[in-house]
């Protein structure tokens, strides 16, 4: 599940409970951990890579006609180079933008102990 930046926990909301013979009741409630604290923790991903090594694979790619322009002794190949630069780093900072905010993601192991917290009497026949 997608998260905030430095979110470390998940917020659940339960709607309905049904049970095993098919009954279904609408609650309001809450999920929480073992402990009753509001949320459930689980293993967060940053996706640190994502996020900084394509930022960091622009900056290369932006860097290197402005390397290559160094190289040119007349103006004319020089200036070439350099807007060649200039137009590859608007062009990708746009698509490593997309990268750059994305959200951590928060994994739940299966059969994790959860609470719902109810907020009101529940009648199951």
């Amino acid at each position: 599940m997608h998260a905030l930046q430095g979110q470390g926990r998940i917020l659940v909301a339960w709607t309905r409970l049904v049970t095993p013979d098919g009954q279904s009741v609408q609650m309001e409630a809450f999920g929480g951990d073992a402990q009753g604290r509001s949320g459930i923790t689980g293993k967060v991903n940053t996706r640190f890579g994502a996020r900084f090594g394509s930022a960091a694979l622009i900056s290369l790619l932006g860097a290197a006609p402005a390397v290559a322009a160094a190289k040119y002794t007349d103006e004319i190949s020089s200036d070439t180079a350099e807007s060649m630069g200039e137009d590859l780093s608007t062009a990708m900072g746009s698509a490593v933008e997309a990268y750059t905010s994305l959200p951590p993601i928060i994994t739940v192991a299966p059969g994790a102990a959860i609470t719902v917290m109810v907020d009101r009497d529940l009648e199951i026949w």
